[in-house]
């Protein structure tokens, strides 16, 4: 199937986040859609474009954007991770994407990758809008929380997001340091795996990727520290994880990742796959192919 690509922008928390919007030709009726941002740091151009590209030919509108202060998204500072503030910016594209003519809003899966498919796994827990959930290769973290057993963690997370106030919410924020260096033991950076290094300079590299290799965090004060554990309990819809049991990174401990699919009581499926934490984002190849099938199956069951 055809599609074109459109410019497409919105608002968040009073920056102009900027992305990419697929829409497939020739379909009749409001089409479903899939809201899509990138991981840790990276971009629309570091392969989740292709991503786009595979649902746009199997009939979903995807649109692909650039979290607030990254890539071509403003926002200040630049490159400041903080879970909360991506989680608004995928409410604010459901927000947006919901009010296009030619969009069903009843039909809107968000989708993430690495740290944004914990995110989104977050919003998913806490937004009644969307469908489906797609968490691919999610950074569900190191180890397994003690349970909220009271729902006050996770009950502390949904009303951050409500806040009228969350730009303004105390936070801590971590020295700005390179996220990827060819020799981290020297120079200290995010990632200290040499699969890390060779994914993002290979991708950040290229021409337009708008991608910069330095990134501070900043974290929100809770009663209890953030975790997407305590979020799995509250998802209801269907939700695809797709994990690599070859998974690398520390923060992306596969055990943890089955805990929370364990958790969610939702239409739910569970997709192991080798690779490692950056293998699916390889494009052109084998892993990729086989993801995007996958994901696309599950969306077209559930869409």
């Amino acid at each position: 199937m055809s599609y074109v690509r459109e410019d497409f922008e919105f608002r968040s928390l009073g920056a102009k986040l900027r992305g990419w919007l697929y829409l497939p030709q020739g379909v009749d009726g409001d089409l479903p859609a899939v809201i899509m941002t990138h991981g840790f740091t990276a971009t629309r151009t570091m392969t989740i474009d292709k991503y786009a590209e595979v649902f746009a030919e199997a009939g979903f509108a995807a649109l692909v954007y650039d979290h607030r202060g990254f890539g071509a998204s403003d926002g200040e500072p630049r490159r400041e991770i903080n879970h909360f503030l991506q989680a608004k910016g995928y409410r604010d594209a459901l927000t947006a994407l919901s009010e296009r003519r030619g969009i069903d809003k009843r039909r809107i899966a968000i989708w993430g990758d690495s740290l944004s498919a914990n995110i989104s796994l977050l919003v998913a827990a806490v937004d009644d809008r969307p469908a489906v959930v797609v968490a691919q290769i999610p950074g569900c973290g190191k180890e397994v929380p003690p349970p909220d057993t009271d729902g006050s963690a996770f009950a502390a997370y949904a009303a951050l997001l409500e806040s009228n106030d969350i730009l303004g919410w105390p936070r801590e924020t971590t020295v700005r340091t390179p996220v990827v260096m060819p020799d981290p033991m020297r120079q200290p950076c995010q990632f200290d795996e040499l699969s890390a290094w060779r994914w993002f300079i290979e991708h950040g590299a290229r021409l337009n990727s708008g991608w910069e290799n330095d990134v501070q965090r900043s974290v929100m004060q809770l009663d209890i520290p953030y975790s997407v554990v305590h979020c799995g309990a509250h998802v209801k819809i269907p939700t695809l994880v797709m994990l690599s049991f070859e998974d690398e990174i520390p923060n992306a401990n596969p055990q943890v990742t089955r805990h929370v699919y364990d958790l969610i009581p939702g239409p739910k499926e569970k997709y192991e796959i080798a690779g490692g934490h950056f293998g699916l984002l390889w494009h052109p190849s084998e892993l990729f192919d086989e993801a995007s099938k996958v994901q696309t199956a599950f969306l077209k069951r559930y869409l």
